[in-house]
């Protein structure tokens, strides 16, 4: 049996990992082999949790990112190169039900509440569409996990003799 502070560790760093990069978060929860529905809440609330903080903190860190970048410098032409205009494709076909899809597996917790928050400033939206992203996507690889985990430690083991 693990100590308190060992599970009060594991459970916030797939909560941190969530709220950054979920993907890590959900592989982190089944390396640390929580259980099923600890680690689809941990992992959806990690993730809600980073798109209400990076959502609520838009504003500061784009006027930090401009006091970073010096106000007098001149903005430079975006040059396009193909996976820019992919995603600009991308976005314009799919908007923001293709951005929350792509969320947890490509885009980091940041930059999809960012990249969300230029199509719609409806938090309420950008959190529904997230939410269904995020638990579609824990209960898939937690659901895998638990589900085959045996399956494929027997073939696993197998192929290995």
């Amino acid at each position: 049996m693990d100590s308190l502070i060992e599970q009060v560790s594991k459970i916030a760093a797939v909560v941190g990992l969530s709220a950054v990069k979920n993907f890590f978060g959900i592989m982190s929860a089944l390396s640390f082999e929580m259980g099923f529905i600890p680690s689809v809440l941990l992992c959806v609330g990690g993730g809600m949790l980073g798109v209400i903080i990076f959502g609520f903190f838009d504003k500061k860190i784009r006027l930090l990112w401009q006091h970073y970048r010096g106000e007098d410098k001149k903005i430079k032409k975006i040059k396009f190169n193909r996976n820019k205009r992919r995603m600009v494709k991308f976005r314009d076909k799919f908007g923001l039900a293709g951005i929350a899809f792509l969320t947890p597996i490509l885009l980091s917790v940041p930059i999809g509440t960012f990249m969300a928050l230029r199509l719609t400033h409806n938090m309420y939206r950008i959190s529904f569409f997230m939410f269904i992203s995020f638990s579609f996507y824990a209960l898939l690889f937690c659901g895998l996990y638990y589900g085959f985990h045996d399956f494929f430690m027997k073939a696993f083991a197998k192929f290995l003799q």
